[in-house]
């Protein structure tokens, strides 16, 4: 179980968020429609190296090799301080703005499908208690993103009434 930042999450999703991320990264290496990554040019030499590890192991290789990282990842956020998970955040943010900017139709599209199934995924296991949570928390950010919008004056009722 590891908890971060109001947010608790158990061994079985850290395994299947590893699970769906591998899957990720080996389709976006082996898949034919991302033929420059293919051609070598825009993966490193160490990317491609662990792309054909991946493509040669067992399942249950690849399962405990899941299992190693998710737990590693645990020990490694369990441990970092609020201002380190803050910068982490920043980095992401930035690296997928980045990357976002350069991505191809093709790319961006086979992103939002793989975003679109692992919510899916997500949703379709969480209990009640947690969908419960999850919509509270959604109703609070659009609380707050309303909150910072600029209020538009409404003008005196006698005026909005003057045409009835």
């Amino acid at each position: 179980m590891l908890t971060l930042i109001n947010t608790t999450y158990d061994d079985e999703y850290l395994t299947l968020y590893y699970l769906v991320l591998d899957e990720y990264l080996f389709e976006i290496t082996t898949h034919p429609l991302h033929h420059h990554l293919s051609t070598g040019t825009g993966q490193s030499t160490r990317a491609q190296k662990a792309a054909r590890r991946r493509s040669n192991e067992s399942p249950e290789a690849r399962q405990r090799r899941l299992e190693r990282n998710a737990a590693r990842m645990r020990e490694k956020r369990a441990k970092e301080t609020e201002a380190e998970y803050r910068l982490r955040l920043a980095k992401n943010a930035e690296a997928n703005r980045i990357r976002r900017q350069n991505e191809t139709d093709v790319q961006r599209t086979l992103r939002l499908m793989k975003n679109a199934a692992r919510q899916r995924l997500r949703r379709a296991s969480e209990t009640a208690e947690e969908r419960k949570k999850r919509l509270a928390k959604a109703a609070e950010r659009m609380r707050v993103a309303r909150a910072k919008q600029p209020k538009v004056p409404k003008p005196p009722l006698a005026d909005r009434l003057k045409g009835y």
